[in-house]
């Protein structure tokens, strides 16, 4: 169980994806449910830098590997969003895969 915020503690294994908004990140889950935490997307990062199916691939957002589909070099979100790597994050993810 991670800490993500305030009193919740969640598996790891249950969160999709988690996207920043200002000082806030939502969190969403494997359900479609999305928790906001009063915890910055940098902070989360630190927290879930042991799980490495955890990956932050730019600014505004971490996401889970095990939902996300590779498709022409960006992710496709279980959400059908289509979000690629930022430049810097994409050399970095090169250089350690």
């Amino acid at each position: 169980m991670i800490h993500i915020g305030g009193r919740k503690r969640i598996e790891p294994h249950l969160i999709t994806n988690m996207d920043a908004d200002e000082n806030y990140t939502i969190v969403t889950m494997n359900t479609g449910k999305k928790i906001i935490v009063a915890t910055t997307l940098k902070v989360m990062e630190a927290r879930f830098e042991a799980h490495k199916n955890f990956i932050r691939v730019n600014r505004s957002l971490i996401l889970n590997t095990d939902y996300a589909l590779i498709q022409d070099g960006s992710f496709l979100l279980p959400d059908q969003r289509i979000v690629g790597f930022s430049r810097r994050r994409l050399r970095k993810f090169n250089s350690i895969s």
